[in-house]
């Protein structure tokens, strides 16, 4: 959790990026998007995944994050893949002054 301009925002910092669901006001760097071919990862992985993608966009907040599972197209059965299901992340990277929840 964290507070910005006086709200307070659920969610979790993964390797220092800032990960909510939650709508934040602020510019967009970027939006992103990942995802991973296999159905049987942790949700924690595919949100460094995202934390990469807002470092290097000068981001430190992922905000609006979705995540789910979605079934792989058929011409990608022509390829190998793990599983038929992939993870997928997304949002939208912005940079924020906050602090923490605590501090």
């Amino acid at each position: 959790m964290i507070f910005y301009q006086g709200m307070e925002y659920p969610g979790e910092i993964v390797d220092g990026v800032f990960i909510t669901e939650k709508k934040i006001e602020s510019s967009t760097l970027k939006e992103v998007r990942v995802h991973k071919n296999r159905q049987n990862i942790p949700l924690n992985e595919i949100k460094k995944m995202l934390g990469v993608k807002a470092k290097e966009a000068g981001g430190n907040t992922v905000a609006e994050f979705k995540y789910g599972q979605r079934q792989h197209k058929p011409w990608e059965h022509f390829f190998i893949k793990w599983d038929s299901i992939s993870w997928y992340g997304e949002g939208k990277v912005v940079y924020i002054d906050y602090q923490k929840s605590g501090d």
